[in-house]
């Protein structure tokens, strides 16, 4: 069972992906172009419609959320919060109803399935139309989190601070993460846990 411990990792090759954002993966691509555009003012927008390449959305399953928890599986409701410019963290996705602003754009956005040829990567497009008749587009194929797209050290401690809000069992958490491979013995790291 310990034949070749600690010569390759598989958290280092293939690697894994990160979930920074607390709510479904499947969403990732979609927030991710999100982010791309960014804030919009909200009464300029006319449409949006969000394009998932060969069903990748099936697990997005709520279309119109009453809820924000909801909300962690609806594309509409996550790119409803980056267009007005609101942070993606756990307050904005928990039990409690989706505020009218969020409604509104939720009720503007249009959610379609093109089907592509198995060769064809993963993505996500967002195309949003403005009252004006102007319109941004913009496409993912490698969301923050994926090995073409990874997350910074910095980010993975600012996910892990925001999660434990404790600074003490932070601190010796991360120090034993980020001196994993000094360990002598698991035993130490898992009083820690």
């Amino acid at each position: 069972m310990l034949d070749g411990w600690n010569k390759e990792w598989k958290i280092t090759s293939p690697g894994l992906w990160f979930k920074i954002y607390p709510f479904c993966s499947a969403a990732y691509f979609g927030a991710d172009v999100a982010l791309k555009i960014g804030r919009l003012p909200v009464e300029e927008i006319e449409e949006v419609i969000i394009t998932f390449s060969n069903n990748t959305d099936a697990a997005l399953i709520h279309r119109n959320p009453q809820t924000c928890e909801e909300g962690r599986f609806s594309i509409e409701y996550i790119v409803s919060l980056i267009l007005q410019g609101k942070p993606l963290v756990f307050e904005n996705f928990a039990q409690k109803p989706i505020d009218e602003l969020s409604q509104q754009i939720i009720s503007k956005t249009v959610r379609q399935n093109v089907q592509e040829q198995p060769h064809v990567a993963r993505y996500t497009k967002v195309k949003v139309t403005l009252k004006n008749g102007n319109t941004i587009e913009e496409s993912s194929t490698t969301p923050k989190g994926s090995k073409e797209n990874k997350v910074t050290k910095q980010e993975l401690i600012e996910k892990c601070r925001s999660n434990l809000k404790n600074e003490e069992f932070e601190e010796t958490l991360l120090n034993s993460i980020f001196s994993f491979d000094e360990i002598k013995s698991l035993s130490s790291f898992l009083s820690i846990l």
